[in-house]
């Protein structure tokens, strides 16, 4: 760490991963020559910002204590010129934290810090703070996703692209465009060990072989840097092969070949796939591939500015994209490439499709290469800013280098404890051996005593820490509780107020009965409020399920809806709940209630209310209609609950309480003038058992 601390102009590369319910932080720089080492690996409570700082700080100061007691981890951060890091909101704080941070130790660590004028100061505590440029080929899948999925609707609409439930495997997901769903089925279907069940991966390796060609389809994982423009490209270049295969060969003997069949037979979903491959070949994989050359990060600003002018000029006409005669980068050959060799059938198709794919590639490719673009921060740097950030790499693939090992090592020890994983990951990455063999043989002797010594005092800061990240996810954990019972009474007191309205109005259930009780109110305030709580009771109480949920908003385009509008889409949600069931669900050992005389007591009253149950509210069978002695209004509450609380008490019925109350007695008695005595056992009434013994007696004497 002492040689880490000599250099100059380091660059910190930071990231947060969680494995079996813990997050990780790892911490790593380089040097001008791009050599990593790696800071820390810690486990923290949280994954705020605020933490990760405390995380760093933490590592820092343990460095120094290694080092002597020395001020070597406060050296490190005030000779780290940059950062890079994903584009995540907890990592763009604890940038700014970080520089805030640096700027206070400054004045510890740099001698004759007083003496420096404050423009010298300003550079000192100034850093770059870049992005990962990798994280725009992920962000590239995610715009041409919804872009694929808006255009397929637009042209043909959900029922000609989507397939119906019978036709598609276990899953149709939404928001998923049919080329999407296309390339995620044929890698099932083709590619090996993804779908032993359903797939065919032996027979049409068997198939292609004789054909003369390899397999070229992968596992599609969409979360992967350019695979669904690689697997794009890919399904292009098989569909003939898969259509012959499954219509001719093998049969589509399954929902998984069925929906493949169906689905390369579309013209529209060819053309996605094509459109997607066109962009791995020209625009995507020689991207990635010059964010992971060796050129300097500031050279970007130029490949971001021509990307950019080619996604403008390209979404208004791609026709010279799919002939190749217009590229971003001119380099890459696309002679005789079958993405670009004309087809009648999906020429028209792919140029439609590019054209939106890349009018949503430009506008992300703006905001999120702003820095680099004219204007931009980056775009014209000085010399200073040039030599200070030689040192970052173009991406922020090293955190997941060791996110990677630490994954293994936690599978592969999974008792030992992330103090030891991440000594060993410090010891091997940072070449500790190699530096240890090149000292004198006393000097290593003398610095592996004192690890030894050390070692104890180092474990129990750590056993500490581990105690404090404990304690901290216990307060957390409270903390949420607590927001969770403050939430529910939230909602408890937003739901009583909406049942309170809706106690005053009723609860409509038909169209007729909506028009009876709207026809009582004279005022057309109140009639507008009534209906908007019926709306909004059936929303958040009921919790409706419908397919337009524009049916509850009460204005479109900032526009509030009149009374006739709110009327009809309830008059629509009052038929679409009735469509549904109306006979009460038995439910366990819960009673059932409907045609049952109760007794009903409300929250915060001890009073008791004779009611009748009439029904359940149609649609939603845990709702009953209920109807109380002396008020003619109907009510509607959720009846089991308060049943289970002990709010509520079934009345038996006549018969129900003569069975109720019927008991056994047993007497004896002697009759006069005999000597024997006699018992009865009789199964009487209770209120009968008076009546009985008098007439008894009666009789007996």
């Amino acid at each position: 760490m002492k040689t880490i601390s000599e250099k100059t102009s380091l660059t910190l590369y930071s990231d947060e991963t969680s494995k079996f319910g813990r997050s990780f932080e790892v911490f790593a720089v380089t040097d001008s020559e791009r050599n990593s080492y790696l800071l820390g690996l810690r486990q923290m409570h949280s994954k705020s910002s605020e933490t990760v700082l405390d995380t760093l700080k933490q590592i820092l100061v343990d460095i120094g204590a290694v080092a002597d007691g020395t001020n070597t981890g406060q050296k490190i951060l005030t000779n780290i010129k940059n950062t890079m890091s994903d584009r995540a909101a907890t990592e763009k704080k604890f940038q700014q934290l970080l520089e805030n941070y640096r700027k206070e130790i400054l004045p510890i660590v740099i001698e004759g810090w007083e003496e420096i004028n404050e423009e010298e100061k300003k550079a000192c505590g100034s850093m770059n703070n870049f992005f990962c440029g990798l994280h725009i080929l992920v962000n590239f899948a995610d715009v041409c996703s919804e872009a694929l999925l808006k255009y397929e609707n637009s042209v043909q609409g959900d029922n000609d692209v989507n397939q119906d439930d019978d036709e598609e495997p276990q899953k149709i997901k939404q928001n998923e465009s049919g080329t999407l769903r296309l390339i995620r089925t044929s890698s099932k279907a083709f590619a090996r060990g993804v779908d032993e069940k359903s797939g065919v991966y032996g027979s049409f390796k068997t198939y292609m072989k004789n054909e003369k060609e390899n397999i070229q389809f992968v596992r599609f994982k969409h979360n992967r840097f350019n695979i669904l423009f690689l697997m794009g490209q890919i399904t292009y270049h098989h569909r003939k092969d898969i259509e012959d295969f499954l219509e001719n060969v093998h049969g589509a003997n399954n929902k998984l070949l069925m929906s493949v069949l169906r689905d390369i037979k579309n013209p529209i979903l060819k053309a996605g796939c094509r459109a997607l491959g066109i962009i791995s070949h020209c625009v995507t994989s020689p991207l990635w591939r010059i964010i992971e050359s060796n050129s300097h990060i500031l050279e970007m600003a130029d490949v971001y500015s021509n990307l950019l002018e080619f996604l403008k000029t390209a979404k208004e006409d791609s026709s010279e994209v799919i002939t190749g005669k217009l590229q971003p980068f001119p380099e890459v050959s696309v002679e005789e490439n079958e993405l670009v060799i004309e087809d009648a059938e999906t020429d028209t198709i792919t140029v439609q499709i590019l054209q939106w794919l890349f009018e949503a590639m430009s506008h992300l490719l703006e905001r999120q290469t702003k820095d680099h673009l004219p204007g931009g921060k980056f775009y014209c740097t000085s010399a200073t800013t040039w030599n200070q950030s030689q040192s970052t790499v173009k991406h922020n693939k090293l955190p997941e280098f060791f996110f990677g090992q630490l994954d293994y090592l936690l599978k592969f020890k999974p008792n030992a404890t992330s103090l030891c994983n991440e000594a060993f990951l410090i010891f091997s990455h940072n070449k500790t051996n190699n530096w240890l063999v090149e000292l004198s043989n006393g000097e290593r002797e003398a610095l592996l005593k004192e690890a030894k010594t050390e070692g104890p005092r180092i474990r129990q800061r750590f056993q500490e820490r581990m105690k404090d990240i404990e304690a901290k996810r216990l307060i957390a954990l409270n903390e949420k509780k607590n927001d969770l019972l403050k939430k529910k009474e939230r909602l408890y007191k937003q739901k009583e107020k909406m049942t309170n309205d809706i106690l005053f109005f009723g609860l409509w259930q038909s169209s007729e009965e909506m028009e009876q009780q709207l026809a009582e109110i004279d005022r057309k305030t109140e009639r507008l409020k009534a209906v908007k709580a019926q709306l909004t009771f059936r929303k958040k109480v009921l919790l409706q399920v419908t397919q337009d949920k524009s049916l509850f908003a009460f204005s479109a385009g900032n526009k509030a809806k009149n009374l006739s509008e709110l009327k009809d889409n309830l008059t629509i949600l009052i038929n679409e709940a009735r469509k549904g069931s109306t006979k009460e669900i038995k439910i366990g050992k819960k009673p059932l209630l409907v045609n049952k005389t109760i007794k009903h007591r409300f929250t915060g009253n001890d009073a008791w209310y004779d009611g009748h149950v009439i029904s359940v509210v149609p649609g939603f069978t845990e709702w009953y209609n209920v109807k109380y002695d002396g008020d003619e209004a109907i009510y509607v509450y959720r009846l089991q609950e308060d049943y289970e609380q002990g709010d509520l008490v079934i009345v038996p019925q006549k018969a129900e309480r003569l069975k109720f109350s019927s008991k056994r007695i047993q007497f004896s008695f002697c009759l006069h003038g005999l000597n024997s005595c006699y018992t009865v056992d009789i199964l009487i009434n209770s209120f009968l058992l008076k009546e009985f013994l008098i007439c008894f007696l009666f009789s007996c004497c």
